[in-house]
């Protein structure tokens, strides 16, 4: 494994982002649309970036890009279904994490176990989605935690991050539909 601390602007992570992640075009029907990069992502690496904190966000702790599939109805545009179908790049606020867990005395490691886990759950395309809106008009999206607080999908919480060594996800929220998608 190697780990360098260096910057990276916008333009060097997706310029890294083109020359390791196939994002061709993929064939969908009327009323399919992805939403993410422009393509399908179809690689086999994920990759995780530690940092301090995300900026202007102050109690985010981690998050993926992902690619989403919405059907929807073509005439009116009302959204029928939402599905995480991958993704790729996670970042984990580490410092973040690190003062949350200090101030509820839980071991950092705890919570940075927590957040890679749930960030690797959505990298394999477990999520479930809620929405607002239209495709044509606008719509809002938003994930939804797993009810179940010891499971790695729920929110981070004291319960999921003081499972040192017992970390699950629960088989009421794990849906992983889309294992054609990384077929090479």
């Amino acid at each position: 494994m190697l780990c360098r601390w260096i910057p990276v602007s916008d333009t060097d992570f997706w310029a890294i982002e083109a020359a390791y992640n196939d994002l061709g075009d993929d064939a969908y029907g009327a009323g399919d649309a992805v939403f993410g990069r422009d393509g399908v992502y179809s690689s086999k690496w994920k990759w995780v970036l530690y940092g301090t904190s995300v900026e202007d966000e102050p109690n985010v702790v981690g998050y993926t890009y992902v690619i989403l599939s919405i059907k929807y109805v073509p005439p009116t545009g009302r959204i029928l279904s939402v599905d995480c179908l991958a993704g790729n790049y996670i970042f984990v606020a580490d410092g973040t994490g690190d003062s949350w867990a200090l101030s509820v005395g839980i071991e950092p490691y705890g919570a940075e176990a927590v957040v890679l886990m749930h960030e690797l759950g959505h990298g394999i395309g477990i999520m479930n989605v809620g929405w607002s809106g239209n495709v044509y008009t606008g719509f809002r999206l938003w994930e939804i935690y797993d009810p179940y607080p010891s499971s790695v999908m729920s929110y981070l919480s004291t319960t999921n991050a003081g499972l040192y060594g017992a970390w699950y996800y629960s088989d009421e929220y794990w849906r992983l539909r889309n294992m054609e998608y990384y077929t090479v």
